[in-house]
Parts: C-alpha cells; sequence; structure tokens
C-alpha cells in the first residue's frame, strides 16, 4: 500500500495492530506499508473499545461476523449519529448472514458468535444508507464464501473511488446487476 505510514496521525490506524490477532501483521515497505500473512490465528473472542476511533467498528464488526469471532465493542457512542445509525444499520445487514447483534449497553456492540442457519439470506442485498463505510465494510465477507450484492456501490466514492477496481486486481469478482 503505497503512501501509507506507520505510525500514522491517522486514527484509523490503530487497526493494524488490531489485525495481527487476526493473522495479518503490517510492516514498512520501500513507499509504503505490506500486509503479510503470519499464519493462522485461532482468535474465539475479541473486545474492542473505539473511541478514538469509531469508524473502523463496521469494518471489524463485518470481520468478526466472517470468521465467526465473538467480539464485545465499547467507545460507540458517536455511532448512531453518524451518514446513518451504523448500530442499527450493522444489526440489520449482519443479521442477513445469520448474525445476531445486540447493544448490552450505550456505546457498545457485541455478537455472540452464533449464526443462526434458518435466517441466512441467499444473495442477499447489502443497504448502504448512503454511508460508504456500509459498502466497504462488507468486503470481508466475500473472502468468507458469502455472495452478495451492495446497494448503491458507488456510495465508496465518498473516500475510496477505487475501491471496486483494486478489489478486482486482488482476485474478487465484481459484477454489475
Amino acid at each position: 500500500m503505497a503512501n501509507l505510514e506507520l505510525p500514522s496521525l491517522q486514527g484509523d490506524a490503530i487497526i493494524a495492530g488490531w489485525f495481527e490477532s487476526f493473522g495479518v501483521k503490517t510492516v514498512k515497505s520501500e513507499g509504503g506499508l505490506k500486509l503479510i500473512k503470519i499464519g493462522s490465528q485461532n482468535l474465539k473472542s475479541i473486545n474492542l473499545n473505539f473511541i478514538e476511533n469509531p469508524d473502523i467498528a463496521q469494518t471489524m464488526a463485518v470481520l468478526c461476523v466472517a470468521r465467526k469471532i465473538s467480539f464485545h465493542f465499547s467507545g460507540l457512542e458517536t455511532l448512531k449519529i453518524k451518514e446513518t445509525d451504523r448500530i442499527a444499520a450493522l444489526q440489520k445487514e449482519l443479521a442477513k448472514f445469520g448474525a445476531t447483534l445486540v447493544e448490552p449497553g450505550i456505546g457498545e456492540l457485541a455478537w455472540n458468535g452464533h449464526i443462526n442457519l434458518e435466517t441466512i439470506q441467499e444473495n442477499p442485498v447489502i443497504s448502504t444508507y448512503h454511508d460508504h463505510r456500509m459498502a466497504l465494510a462488507f468486503a470481508p465477507l466475500a473472502m468468507a464464501g458469502f455472495t452478495f450484492q451492495i446497494e448503491d456501490p458507488l456510495v465508496v466514492t465518498k473516500s475510496y473511488p477505487g475501491f471496486w477496481n483494486d478489489l478486482e486486481r486482488i482476485g474478487f469478482r465484481v459484477t454489475e446487476v
């Protein structure tokens, strides 16, 4: 990844350290950063506080559901007042994959790691709620073998106009419907 640095003033950079628990190490390389698979981690559960970086909670929630890792997230008080109510949006959209997310307290989101096979939708359509991060966050589910559609895929142009092309470049199959 060119032109990226660690450490970084960007709050989202904390994800590099968190991804080590998932078996991905981020190292400096010539001109940017390089992601290295460091082996299969047998992570069963994770607790994270997003108070300094709530915008990456969607990505982490989707990743945990894709990997069937139970989680408890805190520090999410502002997620209800972003482009959309991101807590409600995650609950609704991840339910399409059999995951029931709950709010144990204000600013918290949790999942017990259980997939309800009866509620999984075949080829679900993920609503973005006009929120670029909703579209961006669901990519890990494709790596877990799910097929789905993203409603309003161009919403990603707000922050990452080349997102779909970059996914295709690394081997994802992205098609228009």
